[in-house]
């Protein structure tokens, strides 16, 4: 018996494997846990194509970010931490240079750490995505040379490297926006 209709097609758990390029013994993992669905018969495990596009889409789809009201200021911040070693800046003669960044432990103790500082997604009120950069565990954040040390910085994404804005951006569905020479980034809104 021959199934005409291609959205109704059933998958063997091989066939599913090519068809959702995942390994059979993942599949077989997913079936047991309950993720993808799934049917027996026979005594073997079937895979509707139907399901398994559906399911395919809403596991693309990118968890929405939780935003969190900073403390003392507008800004909202939300996502994963990103470690940074490097932010690029310009200085006070107008030129660009790359500063490592890190964070001091104390304030007392004005030495840097080796421990990278942490960069984190930051909105404002009108939807301006940036980013806020601030020292690891709590930690003071230290740039370049300076002998100071701050607790936090607010930036742009065009002063990280290319894998943090990638690693700080795959969190959101966004379009970037330049504004006064600067990159910034808002999030789309979602179409239904």
């Amino acid at each position: 018996m021959k199934r005409e209709n291609t959205a109704d097609k059933v998958f063997t758990v091989r066939e599913a494997s090519r068809y959702l390029l995942i390994s059979p013994s993942t599949i077989y993992r997913y079936i047991k846990k309950g993720t993808v669905p799934s049917f027996k018969e026979r005594g073997r495990w079937k895979l509707k194509k139907s399901d398994l596009a559906r399911w395919r889409k809403e596991r693309e789809k990118k968890p929405a970010v939780k935003w969190r009201p900073l403390g003392f200021s507008d800004l909202q911040t939300g996502g994963r931490v990103v470690p940074i070693k490097s932010l690029r800046l310009m200085d006070s003669i107008g030129c660009w240079h790359r500063y490592r960044v890190s964070t001091v432990q104390g304030i007392l103790n004005q030495k840097a750490t080796k421990v990278p500082a942490w960069a984190r997604l930051a909105k404002d009120k009108e939807g301006k995505i940036g980013v806020l950069v601030t020292g690891a565990h709590f930690g003071l954040l230290k740039i370049g040379r300076s002998r100071q040390s701050q607790p936090y910085f607010l930036t742009s994404f065009d002063a990280l490297s290319k894998r943090a804005q990638k690693a700080l951006l795959n969190q959101i569905d966004y379009e970037l926006l330049e504004e006064g020479g600067t990159i910034l980034a808002k999030e789309r809104k979602e179409t239904n």
